[in-house]
């Protein structure tokens, strides 16, 4: 794929939608690409909210859904998973609090980061169907990294919305391409609060080559997979404690992450804190290639031994 770059791009992205819609089985008219996830979740809250809706956010989770709402003068109402309980999510919990609160908007990340959780379709297809009025926004970004995942896109449901982002699926962190699946009428009017040519025509190129070259990438996030797997057992061995998730990234309870990351630092290696989603004995750790991956583990180890 090529982009001249001398010229505008194709601002409704005919090209990259009739390809996406080919790959996830839908009709082009219910996708709208976007500057990353991180625009179109922008556009939802400009187009669902208003000051004091309150908006349902299921914590600890990705923390632009809070901004965003809080942007538009929302109220943010939080449900908190457990670390005692592993992170899983009460489902009883927050059906409760839908019927309390009656939000026009709901946040729900699945597989979630950080914790690596998910929400069964049949769950969300009750819920969809049990609040109408409410827009269920259900942010699939690393939803590729997981084998036999059943995505929400096939649900089709009028008061749905499913966020994809080929930049964490097709490693385009530098270019920004994110994708939102939605009833017809949603995506034509979050559309016209979208800037013109926010897709640039090298993230349109890339995302088409991206999709094209599904199989190379498939093979890629199998032997992601199986590298997630040996690196898990390997910090078990070495006593800690890992949330129970199938995704590459997890969390990890290392009793103070501030001072975990420092010694980590010493050796160039750096691991994520978890301050923003209020846990500061946790990091988060994401699987790398088999040698970081093995050097990461003999740095614990050796530090284990001081």
């Amino acid at each position: 794929q090529t982009a001249n770059i001398s010229r505008y791009p194709d601002k409704k992205c005919l090209t990259l939608r009739e390809v996406l819609a080919g790959h996830y089985q839908v009709s082009a008219s219910q996708l709208l690409a976007g500057n990353g996830t991180a625009e179109l979740l922008w556009l939802i809250a400009f187009a669902f909210l208003k000051r004091n809706d309150p908006v349902l956010i299921l914590e600890p989770t990705f923390g632009e859904y809070g901004r965003f709402a809080r942007l538009m003068g929302a109220k943010v109402v939080e449900w908190r998973a457990r670390a005692g309980h592993q992170f899983i999510v009460d489902l009883e919990a927050v059906e409760r609090q839908l019927e309390k609160i009656q939000p026009p908007l709901v946040h729900w990340c699945s597989p979630n980061n950080p914790t690596g959780q998910l929400i069964e379709n049949d769950v969300l297809h009750r819920w969809a169907n049990q609040f109408p009025e409410t827009i269920f926004v259900i942010d699939e970004a690393y939803a590729q990294f997981l084998p036999n995942f059943q995505s929400a896109i096939q649900l089709d449901l009028p008061n749905v919305i499913v966020l994809r982002s080929l930049t964490k699926d097709y490693s385009l962190a530098g270019i920004r391409l994110g994708v939102l699946f939605a009833q017809e009428s949603i995506v034509r009017g979050l559309g016209k609060g979208q800037p013109p040519w926010s897709v640039n025509g090298l993230a349109q190129a890339a995302g088409v080559a991206a999709i094209e070259s599904q199989d190379e990438y498939a093979n890629m996030w199998t032997r992601l997979a199986k590298e997630a797997d040996q690196f898990k057992s390997g910090l078990q061995n070495l006593g800690y404690q890992i949330g129970t998730t199938p995704m590459h990234y997890f969390l990890m309870d290392v009793v103070n992450g501030r001072l975990f990351r420092q010694t980590l630092l010493k050796h160039g290696i750096l691991v994520r804190l978890c301050e923003s989603y209020q846990l500061p004995n946790y990091v988060r750790i994401s699987t790398q290639t088999p040698d970081e991956n093995g050097r990461f583990l003999r740095v614990l180890g050796e530090e284990a031994k001081r």
